[in-house]
């Protein structure tokens, strides 16, 4: 997304609805998935496999980097991968589902991410 904001007004108001507008997770665009799995050979596949569909992908390859990359932009949904070293894909999904700005995203948890791969 581009550094302009098309939102309407000026001032300290705008300046904040144009945050929310650059950083709100996507209405009519692609949907934004957040894919999380420790191996990368499955994750890139993923991720090729859901860009071919139309989906913009941001991926991670632990819980820890999950969280960090929701903490710093908004996404329309998360694979996740249940089994993980350090932080645990369960672990993770309690971690997500207790943060408010975070519990309502939908989220799928599978012993691999790798949910419709054929």
């Amino acid at each position: 997304m581009t550094s302009n904001c098309s939102s309407p007004g000026t001032g300290a108001h705008a300046r904040r609805d144009c945050y929310r507008w650059r950083t709100s997770p996507s209405l009519l665009g692609p949907k934004r998935l957040l894919a999380v799995d420790d191996s990368i050979t499955y994750l890139q596949e993923l991720g090729s496999q859901l860009r071919r569909e139309g989906y913009h992908v941001v991926m991670a390859s632990s819980g820890e980097e999950a969280l960090e990359l929701l903490a710093a932009q908004p996404v329309d949904g998360i694979l996740l991968d249940l089994v993980m070293p350090g932080l645990s894909g369960q672990e993770t999904c309690k971690r997500i589902k207790q943060r408010a700005e975070w519990r309502d995203i939908p989220s799928s948890c599978s012993r691999r991410a790798t949910i419709g791969m054929r």
